[in-house]
This record gives C-alpha cells, structure tokens and sequence, in this order.
C-alpha cells in the first residue's frame, strides 16, 4: 500500500506540472492572470491560492466573447481539477464530485475530438470519480483505454488542441512530451479497469469480457492471464512486453533543461518561443520516468470508490 501511494502522489504530481505547461494566457487577459495567481496548480506563491478567488476569475473570463473551444475547455478543466485534487482541507475546500463532473463533462462538450492535456484529464476524471460505482468506473476506464490506444503520432498531428489560436499545429517539443505520456495513459487505464476487475464478484466473466472486447491488444492478454491464476502484478508484465512504451514520434532534440514557473502573459517578453521549448523538454523529462506502477498507486489511491 505505501508503494502504490508513492507512485500515486508521483503520477499526480507530474500531471499537475504538466498542465501547468499546457494553458497559456496568450492575450493577457487579466482575469485569466488573477485565476492563475489563485489557482493552486498555478500560483507563484501557494499563499495566494485560494479555489473561490480562482474560480471567480475563471467564470469571468469565460464570458469573454470570441474565446476559442480550446481555451475555454482548458478553463472548465482547471476548474474541475480545483473540486477533487487540488482541493485542500487547509484552504477550508471541500471535494465536490458533482460539480467536478459537471466542468469535466463540459471540457468533452466543447472539445469532443481535440486531443490535449485537458481532454485527457477530464476523460481519466470522469472514469476514476470515487463517488461513482466500480461497474461505472470499469466501463468508463475501458472506454479511456480504448480511445488512447487508438492515439497515434498522425492522430496527435491532425487532432491536437491548441495552446494558441494562431497554433496551426502540434510543436515538435510538445509531440515528444506525449511520446511517453500517452502510453503511460493506455497502461494507467487498463491496470486501473482489471485492479477494479479483480473485486468483482464475477471476476472471471468480466475478465472474458475484456478479452472479447480487445482480441489481439495488450489488454486482453493481461486479462488472459489473470483469468488462468496469475496476479495483478504479473498480468503486467506480460502486457509491458507487448505493449509500445512510446508512440514512435521520432528521435528527440537535445536541449538544456530549465523549470520554469508557468508563463504568464504579463512577465513574457520576446523570447516565449524559447520559453514554451524549455517547458516542453522539461515534460519530456518528467514523463519518461513514469511507470506501470504510478497508475495502480492511482486505482488504490484516488480511482477507486471510497469505502
């Protein structure tokens, strides 16, 4: 149990820096900058986090006219983030599930195809509130794992959510930060929908179910061997050695590594090119560390229903 908090803590956290790569405030708004300096994914100083000042500022600026599907999906997504996660007891911030699922469902709403840090976020959500049954978060975690094995370099190309309207397509840094980060998804979300699997009390014709479901992938295999005796934990080692721990983008660009806060529009100058690559390589560097293991320690820690 102290091994999967671990890792479960490790996978959050890395999200949380990823995304904060993954929002830019690209016009200035100062309403977008005062949830920023509020929100705690966010905040320079953890001082001035504070979920009712961020969502205030972030319900502003959503009635802003003319703002794009991407930038307000990556609104609603924060905002969802704000109701589970990031919620503190020492902020006096309560976990709420429902409204978490109402900004996360708004997310897919508003960006049903896009593929992009706050697509991926709301649709892991959605699959692994703890408020949920365990049959709603199997069926909705294999549906995840559906969906981002058919992720591919190509689809990434052509589906990308933008962090920028005048974005035309996916930064090569960005496409290699996903090359680890997408495979890690497809893992997280088979191990978290077999862990759930094997509490059930017909464990077996789910398992079948699963190898129906996904004949010739890597998932079915782990469920395979699962239904003949085999662990959890020895099911994935079988799936690890069939299934691509990239997505093949090609070979990475050697770059120096900066850890940077995240940009704000108000202290960017002429050089934030420069300053979303160093960003990007840094989520390179942190997702090529992730493992099987930082998913399960999700499906104990945060994926499974409370008791």
């Amino acid at each position: 149990m102290k091994l999967c908090l671990k890792y479960a803590l490790l996978f959050l956290t890395t999200l949380s820096v990823f995304s904060a790569f993954a929002f830019v405030n690209y016009d200035n708004d100062p309403d977008l900058n005062e949830a920023f300096r509020h929100d705690s994914e966010y905040a320079v100083n953890q001082e001035d986090a504070s979920r009712i000042e961020a969502e205030a500022s972030y319900l502003r600026y959503l009635e802003k006219n003319n703002l794009p599907s991407f930038q307000q999906a990556k609104v609603y997504c924060q905002l969802g983030v704000m109701y589970t996660t990031t919620a503190s007891a020492d902020r006096g911030e309560d976990v709420d599930y429902d409204k978490a699922r109402m900004y996360f469902e708004k997310v897919l709403e508003l960006e049903p195809e896009r593929i992009g840090n706050a697509t991926i976020r709301a649709r892991t959500f959605l699959a692994s509130l703890p408020d949920q049954s365990s049959d709603d978060n199997i069926s909705k975690g294999l549906d995840v794992y559906e969906w981002a094995s058919a992720i591919t370099k190509e689809t990434l190309q052509k589906n990308w959510l933008p962090n920028r309207p005048e974005e035309t397509e996916i930064p090569r840094l960005v496409l290699l930060s996903m090359d680890n980060y997408i495979p890690n998804i497809v893992e997280v979300m088979a191990g978290n929908s077999l862990a759930l699997i094997s509490r059930t009390e017909d464990r077996d014709l789910r398992l079948k179910r699963v190898s129906e479901r996904f004949s010739g992938m890597p998932i079915a295999a782990w469920a395979d061997a699962m239904a003949k005796g085999m662990s959890l934990f020895e099911g994935a080692e079988i799936y690890n050695n069939l299934a691509p721990s990239t997505l093949d983008v090609g070979p990475s660009e050697s770059s120096s590594v900066t850890n940077n806060p995240p940009e704000y529009a108000d202290t960017a100058s002429n050089n934030s090119t420069s300053k979303d690559q160093q960003n990007s390589v840094l989520t390179v560097c942190l997702f090529s560390g992730l493992s099987f293991f930082a998913g399960l320690g999700i499906g104990v820690l945060y994926l499974r229903k409370k008791k």
